[in-house]
């Protein structure tokens, strides 16, 4: 389960369930096998008040050959704090999970961030270094695991050891995300001129993904299947 944080008080609030399939074949469910998620938010002991419980639904997708995403929607706490987040999450099809995590709730902006069901990797190793103002040819594979379900954009940038960007292209990927197939790879390229007054130094390319209309956060999945909101795809030194 990976819990985005913070949650703002009394607003909408979306966990979500990551689902591994490690079997040789893919996993089907019927489209009436909805997954029932009783839920309970409890505050630190700190607070004392403030428990809450319930129950909703969650949608598997039909067919998961390698991994799904799925959202559960769920109320956010009224009062600010540190909460514990259980999940107890049933299905015929999948028998019964217990899944538990920290939510902090603050008044402040919630999070923005959604999980895609895709991996991204190198096709080319990139060189152990370049030249101020040489090009860093950035060839990738993107890996969806499962349908996603809108257009997001890819960032791509090259950043250095404190985190300043230094370079970016940004622009929708190869083939478009919501209509790439399952399983599918897509081949993409991406080309970062360095400033010809760099310098000397450890850098890193790393890649992200958003959705800037709506403001949205888009988490690739790491190693583990973990999301992440940045993926690092290398290092270089400059000289």
């Amino acid at each position: 389960m990976f819990l985005p944080n913070p949650a703002a008080p009394n607003q909408t609030y979306f966990a979500y369930i990551i689902v591994e399939n490690r079997g040789k074949h893919p996993f089907a469910v019927k489209p009436t096998d909805a997954l029932q998620v009783d839920w309970t938010i409890t505050p630190s002991p700190s607070q004392g008040e403030g428990r809450g419980e319930g129950r909703t639904t969650a949608t598997m997708p039909l067919i998961t050959s390698s991994v799904s995403v799925m959202p559960v929607r769920l109320p956010a706490p009224p009062r600010a704090g540190m909460y514990r987040l259980d999940l107890r999450v049933s299905c015929a099809a999948i028998g019964d999970w217990g899944l538990s995590g920290d939510v902090p709730v603050q008044v402040s902006e919630p999070a923005r961030q959604v999980v895609l069901p895709a991996r991204v990797e190198l096709s080319a190793q990139l060189k152990s270094s370049y030249a101020p103002g040489e090009t860093v040819q950035v060839d990738l594979k993107w890996l969806p695991l499962n349908k996603i379900d809108a257009y997001y954009s890819a960032s791509v940038r090259v950043v250095d050891a404190r985190g300043n960007k230094i370079v970016a292209e940004d622009r929708e990927p190869a083939g478009r995300t919501f209509l790439w197939a399952p399983g599918v790879a897509v081949s993409d390229a991406f080309a970062l001129a360095l400033p010809r007054d760099l310098a000397s130094g450890e850098y890193s390319v790393q890649v992200l993904m958003y959705q800037a209309e709506q403001g949205v956060e888009a988490l690739l999945l790491g190693g583990e299947f973990v999301p992440r909101e940045t993926i690092g795809l290398g290092t270089f030194t400059a000289k």
